[in-house]
């Protein structure tokens, strides 16, 4: 959670921290590369919700809205770690592979409205194309029924 983080910055890179530029920005290692919906749609879901008074946690009157989200898409996702620039040490690849393989089994969501349950991803039998040796142990991949 902290901005200056090293492994964090070293990963998915930093803004430039000041005009003078003292300290500059540089891209992340990490890089999602491509993101492509397959040929077989998803769904539309509307989705209701209540704005919630902060003051009592109860509703509000009148602030009933709903959201319209996606269900069932596939996606392809490519996602690079360029190791030519740094070399990955044993425990930021560690961190590396523990967060794909929680974002490839369903544990870690993303994407807007992901504390709303939006954004959880799951990967299917086949879906991990290549996986470095260096990051360890793959992903489960799921069976769908």
């Amino acid at each position: 959670t902290d901005e200056n983080n090293q492994a964090v910055r070293l990963l998915f890179g930093a803004i430039s921290e000041s005009r003078e530029g003292r300290e500059p920005g540089r891209r992340g290692l990490v890089r999602v590369s491509d993101v492509h919906i397959e040929d077989e749609p998803g769904k539309d879901c509307v989705l209701h919700h209540v704005s919630l008074d902060r003051f009592t946690g109860g509703a509000l009157d009148g602030f009933l809205f709903t959201e319209r989200a996606r269900i069932g898409d596939e996606l392809l996702v490519v996602v690079e770690v360029d190791t030519r620039r740094t070399a990955l040490s044993e425990p930021l690849a560690d961190a590396l592979a523990a967060g794909l393989r929680d974002l490839a089994e369903g544990r870690l969501q993303i994407g807007a409205g992901s504390g709303r349950g939006n954004g959880y991803m799951e990967v299917r039998p086949g879906g991990v194309h290549a996986w470095p040796e260096q990051l360890g142990a793959r992903p489960k991949e799921v069976a769908t029924s």
